[in-house]
């Protein structure tokens, strides 16, 4: 399934060996390995959030719409160890082993499904009712508010514009605070001396 989904947010397929009932698989190496090892470090800051934030939500836009194919890809594992980092901190959705492919054609794709996935980023109404929609994977992404109701979950598509529109936010911030910045080291304080 992977050597047909390419996107430069997916982590890629390189090849795969089997011999004497051994199994390898070989992917596109990741040397800033996954996002949950960052998250609580101080050493990203918020631009580089924002970027992978919106990296791996253009990823996960692409499986469940993607271009020319009749398919849809639920990865029914979205999680911050489940995105990884390039060498240029640039996100890429990996571990696909749990998707799910179903019909792209249809406004609504639903799959009755054996609930599995990481406990904690389930989508409840998948939990409950073991239907898996493209709206439970944004669920599990977890950068919307955790809404219930199936309904009320934005698309994937609107996630990355909202997205870039906080990447936006984010470049006006920085090239005030640099601004200040240069203001201050430009404009030496003025000193009057009354006599």
């Amino acid at each position: 399934m992977l050597s047909h989904y390419t996107h430069e947010n997916l982590i890629s397929l390189l090849g795969f060996y089997e011999e004497d009932g051994e199994k390898i698989l070989v992917y596109e190496h990741a040397s800033h390995g996954s996002l949950d090892h960052h998250l609580s470090r101080p050493t990203l800051t918020w631009r580089q959030r924002l970027e992978i934030c919106l990296g791996a939500v253009m990823g996960q836009c692409y499986l469940h719409d993607p271009k020319g194919t009749q398919q849809r890809v639920l990865h029914r594992d979205i999680k911050s160890s489940n995105i990884l980092l390039e060498e240029n901190w640039n996100a890429k959705v990996s571990d696909m082993g749990l998707s799910k492919i179903g019909p792209a054609n249809q406004l609504h794709t639903f799959l009755l499904s054996n609930v599995v996935g990481t406990f904690w980023y389930l989508d409840m109404m998948y939990l409950a009712t073991s239907i898996l929609t493209k709206e439970s994977d944004v669920y599990s992404f977890g950068v919307v508010l955790v809404k219930k109701s199936r309904d009320e979950r934005p698309k994937m598509n609107e996630v990355v514009e909202k997205l870039k529109i906080a990447l936006r936010f984010q470049d006006i911030f920085e090239e005030s605070m640099n601004n200040e910045e240069i203001i201050k080291i430009a404009v030496p304080p003025l000193v009057y001396k009354f006599l």
